[in-house]
């Protein structure tokens, strides 16, 4: 990361109050709201912070914004050198195949000893049967001329599921047939099944096949309460495999009050970019082998601690899961891939499950380390209508008779609450704000189609364009812009204090970034062509490069939150627009003039044409002011007489705005 101009920030926090003046300035006619503080001077008091916040202190003499914006050259320039490593689209999700294979012929009872050889491709395999609800098998997969032991498998406890009467409840297999969970067996062309306790009938192999995908990158990089995390889309959810079983789509509860935590129970043998070939199996083995709707967990870690998205509505909502059988309405279920019942999981984990507990409960309400009162529909431990206390984190086996998440992880919980607890406590609670407005910035997807992003995180997708998740703060306005990835295949949104929520492709950007815990200073963000970096633009004009260099030279008004936009041109180079409607140019681009309003904090945002041939400024009052932009259109129709416009993007075809009421107007 690199800082331009000084280590220090400052935000008003003077009562101000509002003077209307007339003006008139070209094609732009309206009221001008001049910074007052009672005496008639542009005098206030300002709250100076460093990186990291220190005692407020009054600034002495009077200042005057005038006579500070006047002293910084408009024209100052900035070389940005960026990587140029070119970013091309992923390939497409490879197809996950389910085969099912008849070990036992016709009414054969399979005894301890009996055991099948099969050949078949898969990389993670289970077992249905009849009879013997105990029975258990062990697992072996071929290596070459070798076999090599992966470990043994039995039904799992009936708690380890969905509700009964439950949309996942409906396709599960009679209560006569028993089905193993899933486990690892690495890319093999051969399984061998052997019954080592119990008896058997109509024995059947579950043969899961996924492909790899490509690597997911850096998934926990974002310095945000909520971590990175690995979209369905990016690890290949094949969204025909949940809506074979459940049509209508997930089920909700009214909010997430507590957390279960599992492990997956399979092999801990798998590498990191063998996670979610991992993940797409255990999908395909919940929907196609036990019936279910989708993937039984809300999320899953690997043990290396990259975070994967599971169960599809919505990372963001209370979305109902199949884990823990009379608890999985009103929890959130985190499975850890793997077996913790002899080993402890690695710190990576336990990293990541910090970090993911700490922004889900947040962002629900919910305290990591208290407790709450829950009335079950019923388990194995729990008759239905008992009320249980239970704290806000769990493992599986405090609701429900089984072993999981094993006595390793099991014995990290502790810890685990009270770390994300003091992660929650160490992210001061937004101001106190108006609601927020229904739109706070808008971003094209070069594939097509457009986001408007509210203050309070919430991502709406328009046109056709794919959404990737939305960081939310329900009734907060903290979301202050969004930025799409040159693949068109993700998306980052900055918070008011710096932090940036990757999304999509945008976990592989580098990780880092500034971040000013509780300072509302944080401005805008944009990325860079290539897509291995971005900038992040606070309130002074100070550029902060992340994947790119930022040598000095920037104009910096220190003191004042005067900086609005900053975009990158088509080549690299950088436009920083001030509240004046001043563009400054760096990294080659080209100055073609604008707007200006001396005195007047009324321009908004700033886009560059994607032909890298021009740029447009949005003012408070629904204007774009184009320069350059061949044969791009300017939307039209949006003009206010009051300052309510707050984002301006470029598509192919010309610039589209964003008022504050999520009102979008395009060319």
């Amino acid at each position: 990361m690199h800082l331009t101009g000084p280590d220090t920030l400052a935000v008003s926090t003077g009562r101000e109050r509002q003077v209307p003046q007339r003006i008139d300035h070209g094609d732009l006619k309206a009221r001008r709201w001049a910074v007052d503080n009672g005496s008639g001077s542009y005098s206030g008091v300002w709250c100076m912070a460093s990186l990291r916040p220190r005692s407020p202190r009054r600034l002495s003499g009077r200042f005057d914004p005038l006579r500070v914006l006047a002293a910084i050259p408009l024209g100052s320039f900035l070389a940005v050198a960026l990587l140029a490593a070119p970013v091309t689209s992923p390939p497409a999700s490879p197809g996950v195949k389910v085969d099912q294979v008849d070990l036992t012929a016709g009414a054969e009872t399979a005894r301890v000893g009996w055991g099948r050889q099969i050949d078949v491709d898969a990389n993670v395999v289970g077992v249905e049967w009849n009879g013997d609800s105990g029975a258990r098998f062990t697992v072996e997969a071929r290596r070459g001329d070798r076999w090599e032991h992966v470990g043994e498998i039995e039904a799992p406890d009936p708690s380890e599921g969905p509700d009964p009467g439950s949309r996942d409840a409906r396709h599960k297999p009679s209560a006569s047939v028993s089905v193993s969970e899933p486990i690892w067996v690495g890319d093999t062309s051969a399984v061998r099944v052997r019954l080592t306790d119990g008896e058997a009938r109509g024995v059947t192999l579950h043969a899961v096949d996924a492909p790899p995908e490509r690597p997911s990158g850096n998934v926990a990089g974002a310095l945000a309460p909520q971590p990175g995390i690995v979209t369905r889309r990016q690890w290949g959810a094949d969204e025909s495999l949940r809506l074979r079983n459940c049509p209508e789509g997930p089920e909700y509860a009214s909010d997430v009050k507590f957390a279960v935590v599992h492990h997956t129970a399979g092999g801990n043998s798998y590498s990191p970019s063998q996670s979610a070939q991992l993940v797409r199996g255990i999908y395909a083995y919940h929907t196609q082998a036990n019936g279910w709707c989708d993937v039984g967990y809300n999320f899953l870690v690997d043990r290396y601690g990259q975070v994967f998205e599971g169960r599809y509505g919505g990372i963001d909502r209370p979305v109902i899961g199949a884990h823990a059988q009379g608890f999985n309405t009103g929890s959130t279920g985190i499975a850890v891939l793997g077996n913790f019942v002899g080993e402890s999981p690695p710190s990576a984990v336990t990293s990541a499950l910090v970090k993911l507990l700490a922004w889900k409960l947040g962002l629900h309400g919910v305290n990591p380390t208290a407790w709450t009162s829950y009335q079950t529909s019923g388990s194995n431990r729990f008759p239905p209508g008992s009320v249980v206390p239970i704290p806000t984190i769990i493992g599986h086996r405090d609701v429900n008779q089984t072993e999981c998440p094993g006595g390793g992880l099991y014995s990290m919980l502790p810890s685990i609450r009270a770390a994300a607890g003091a992660r929650v406590a160490a992210f001061p609670d937004p101001p106190p704000a108006l609601p927020p407005p229904a739109g706070r910035a808008v971003a094209v997807n070069p594939a097509g189609g457009y986001y408007v992003l509210a203050g309070d995180g919430l991502v709406t997708a328009k046109g056709g364009a794919p959404l990737f998740g939305s960081p939310r703060w329900p009734g907060q306005d903290v979301a202050r812009d969004i930025a799409v990835m040159p693949d068109g295949e993700g998306y980052v949104v900055l918070d008011f204090a710096g932090g940036v929520h990757r999304f999509g492709s945008a976990v592989d950007l580098p990780a880092g970034g500034p971040y000013w815990p509780g300072w509302d200073i944080a401005r805008r963000i944009a990325i860079a062509p290539n897509g291995r970096g971005f900038v992040v633009l606070d309130g002074w004009g100070g550029v902060h490069g992340t994947g790119v260099t930022v040598p000095p030279g920037l104009p910096y008004w220190p003191g004042w939150d005067i900086a609005r936009g900053v975009d990158f041109t088509s080549s690299g180079g950088l436009y920083v627009l001030d509240g004046w409607g001043g563009v400054h140019g760096s990294g080659g681009a080209p100055l073609l003039g604008g707007p200006y309003w001396p005195g007047w904090d009324i321009a908004r945002d700033i886009a560059t044409s994607p032909r890298g041939d021009g740029y447009a400024v949005l003012d408070g009052f629904g204007g774009i002011h184009a320069r350059g932009s061949a044969n791009l259109r300017v939307a039209s129709g949006g003009y206010v007489a009051r300052d309510s416009w707050r984002g301006l993007a470029a598509s192919s075809t010309g610039y589209l705005a964003v008022r504050s009421d999520g009102q979008v107007i395009t060319p």
